[in-house]
């Protein structure tokens, strides 16, 4: 990042190969549609063209990028809210073709993500994270503001509702 801050356009491409699909994975797993992560996806990197000069690597990029989407996620959310628009996971899944072979494991992952879904918001970002994007609690800590505790708490309270949940997968 302080080498395109620097004015070396070449690095952003680096940095967009580096996190554009982990980003695009965590608003398409915490919305559930392909067109909406793929605009945020875009919107966020344009944050990141747009406040270029005055990053400051205090924390680690990731950081910094994973703040700005979760920031962007939460805009979206509330405007689902108020639009009241509510997305049907098994209506996306059965949009998908799929084999047969493949339907149990395609209900399984909408029951999976249907309950992430349910969760808090405050739970589910910290599940989004940690499970999804493979990030640490102090990561997680400083990207929401929160203490690492708090970040422990949080995923402990999501994973015992979403085990709640999902029991019925179990076989």
């Amino acid at each position: 990042m302080l080498a395109y801050a620097k004015g070396r356009p070449e690095a952003f491409d680096e940095l967009f190969a580096r996190y554009g699909r982990k980003v695009y994975n965590l608003f398409l797993r915490a919305l559930g549609n392909a067109e909406t992560a793929g605009d945020l996806v875009q919107e966020t990197f344009l944050r990141v063209i747009s406040a270029r000069e005055r990053y400051q690597p205090t924390r680690t990029f990731a950081s910094w990028l994973y703040t700005i989407a979760m920031n962007l996620l939460r805009d979206q959310l509330r405007q689902r809210k108020r639009r009241g628009a509510r997305e049907d996971l098994s209506e996306t899944i059965l949009e998908m073709r799929v084999s047969e072979s493949d339907i149990e494991l395609s209900e399984r992952l909408a029951a999976v993500q249907k309950a992430v879904q349910s969760l808090p918001e405050e739970q589910r970002e910290v599940i989004l994270l940690a499970k999804y994007q493979g990030l640490s609690y102090a990561e997680i800590a400083g990207i929401l503001g929160i203490s690492e505790a708090a970040a422990k708490q949080r995923a402990y309270r999501a994973l015992k509702t979403l085990r709640e949940k999902l029991i019925h997968l179990k076989r």
